[in-house]
């Protein structure tokens, strides 16, 4: 894909998003295209709605649910001249909704689902199976997502897996308990200070349970068998549940909690959104879409109607870290901050991942240690070198494992190192930029290392922006090329 940014054509564009990119608009399309933006809805109980929470019965439940867990957009423009009734894009906009709702109902862990009033074999069913010696039909699309993680694990060298779900229970529960109101107001001293979130480090007697029930790649590899009808098995693991055997009243006591280490458990984790987004692109390659999903990735299958490329801006990590706690800080801290400081330009399509630390972390309160939510399936604990690593290519699947193995690496050299792998393995040409968080004395600043093709793309913005007051207050981020 570097040989694109040789030839990227300049122009501008600026809308703000809530992760580690943000992007808006300063042009609009030309008259004779209309622009609509649209939010994929909730899962709900709704009696329209075709996908459902049900119970493991499949009784309906009265529960909401957003796909992804996160919020999705979709940005299209429609030709005015052969559009002029509503009905298409109500059409598109009921068929969105449905795709990525029905997407999630594959991919979800946590729930279970109908669709059409039919049972769904999701993987949280893949789940509940391990250890019973069945044969379980599942959507073909899981099937060949479950495959694509066994596959992407082993490349990986095991940065990315897919075994990790007992691991991120631990780390969301923790993260979670770390923004509830009462543990910010209980080291509402040290936030105030220090500008960021503090909380408890993790229980080492916790930790435990879930790294020895997480499987490794090879255990993964070893387990799960794909069979040729579109079943899946998931054989159990006799390391895993001698443990469990061993350790049954420990298990108990975290069960009464509301975590569950009896067994292991899979998880997609951000290639299932990614790989959502990819399908839907694919389906609907002749429209012209801008996707959002989450702001994690961030996709272009097409470009805007008027040829204006868009603008990208790269989020401040200290911002977001302020912003998080903005309650228990000054506000004149948070307004002397920028929420960007750097961003670049790109035209036509393109598909960009970002996994990041800054919206989903806390720093312990002994020795102040990063936690997050990107987890090191080996160590059980998050890697603290990136503040975040993004990634440029094709597939918008393989980007999010992409990204998250990366940022589970200790250096550029070494995560260079495993991007070059990845691209020969699967026959990509992927370009990665990272942010990375350093510190002199003092003084903390955020250094954006990016490949030599993406020179000439990148910029600050208090110099492209000069009399916009968002960005006149830049800290010491800088650009190095690699």
């Amino acid at each position: 894909m570097k040989s694109i940014f040789k030839s990227i054509v300049i122009a501008s564009l600026f809308v703000s998003l809530t992760s580690c990119e943000s992007l808006s608009s300063s042009s609009q399309p030309e008259k004779d295209f209309l622009t609509y933006t649209l939010g994929i809805q909730p899962i709900s109980f709704a009696s329209n709605q075709r996908v459902k929470l049900v119970d493991e019965s499949n009784n309906p439940l009265h529960e909401t649910v957003n796909p992804f867990n996160t919020n999705i957009s979709i940005t299209y423009y429609v030709d005015k001249d052969t559009n002029t009734m509503r009905k298409a894009d109500t059409e598109f906009q009921n068929a969105a909704n449905e795709f990525f709702q029905i997407q999630n109902a594959y991919y979800d862990r946590h729930h279970y689902y109908s669709i059409d009033g039919e049972f769904v074999n999701n993987l949280r069913c893949v789940n509940d199976s391990y250890g019973k010696d069945q044969d379980l039909l599942i959507p073909s699309d899981l099937y060949e997502a479950l495959k694509s993680t066994v596959e992407f694990g082993i490349v990986s060298e095991g940065k990315f897996s897919l075994g990790i779900g007992n691991l991120s229970m631990l780390w969301d529960s923790y993260i979670s308990a770390s923004a509830d109101y009462d543990s910010v107001r209980e080291f509402a001293d040290i936030i105030a200070s220090e500008k960021r979130a503090v909380f408890y480090d993790v229980s080492e007697e916790e930790l435990e349970l879930a790294l020895n029930t997480t499987p490794s790649v090879k255990e993964i590899q070893d387990s799960l068998k794909f069979n040729d009808d579109g079943t899946i098995r998931f054989s159990s693991i006799k390391r895993i549940d001698d443990y469990v055997s061993s350790h049954s009243e420990l298990i108990k006591k975290y069960q009464n909690s509301g975590r569950d280490y009896s067994k292991p458990s899979l998880t997609l984790s951000a290639y299932a959104k990614g790989l959502a987004t990819e399908k839907f692109k694919d389906e609907y390659s002749s429209r012209m879409l801008l996707i959002n999903s989450g702001a994690s990735s961030i996709s272009c299958n097409i470009g805007k109607p008027d040829s204006t490329s868009w603008n990208i801006s790269i989020a401040s990590p200290y911002y977001n870290e302020a912003l998080r706690v903005g309650g228990f800080i000054s506000e004149s801290y948070l307004n002397s901050l920028n929420s960007a400081d750097i961003g670049f330009e790109i035209n036509g399509t393109f598909n960009l991942s970002t996994s990041g630390y800054y919206n989903n972390y806390y720093y312990t309160s002994d020795g102040r240690k990063l936690r997050h939510h990107i987890i090191d399936p080996n160590t059980g604990y998050s890697h603290s070198y990136f503040a975040a690593t993004s990634v440029f290519m094709d597939s918008s699947g393989l980007a999010d494992m992409y990204t998250t193995a990366l940022m589970n690496c200790d250096s550029i050299t070494e995560a260079e190192e495993l991007l070059t792998k990845l691209n020969e393995h699967y026959s990509e040409d992927a370009v990665a930029f990272y942010q990375v968080n350093e510190k002199e004395g003092e003084e903390i600043s955020t250094v954006c290392y990016i490949d030599s093709s993406l020179e000439n793309m990148f910029y600050y913005l208090h110099d492209k922006y000069p009399s916009n007051p968002m960005y006149q207050n830049p800290s010491v981020t800088s650009i190095e090329v690699l």
